[in-house]
């Protein structure tokens, strides 16, 4: 909710404060697509990454096209 009304680095560093228990595809997904919203590109990068490292983004080619769309932007 937080993403969507523009807030989008509190909305980070909400799900920071999880630790692992943060580490979900949707959660971390959701955050990706207000980043592009919102036009938070270099928050974008470091969430991006994140889920590269969690091994995700292979399960869901739809992030990867989100991702791509941020970087055409």
């Amino acid at each position: 909710m937080l993403g969507r009304v523009g807030r989008v680095s509190e909305a980070y560093d909400f799900v920071e404060r999880f630790g692992e228990n943060g580490n979900y595809l949707k959660v971390r997904g959701s955050l990706l697509g207000s980043c592009r919203t919102h036009g938070e590109f270099r928050l974008a990068k470091v969430v991006a990454s994140k889920l590269v490292e969690m091994g995700l983004v292979n399960k869901n080619a739809g992030y990867h096209a989100l991702l791509s769309n941020i970087y055409a932007d």
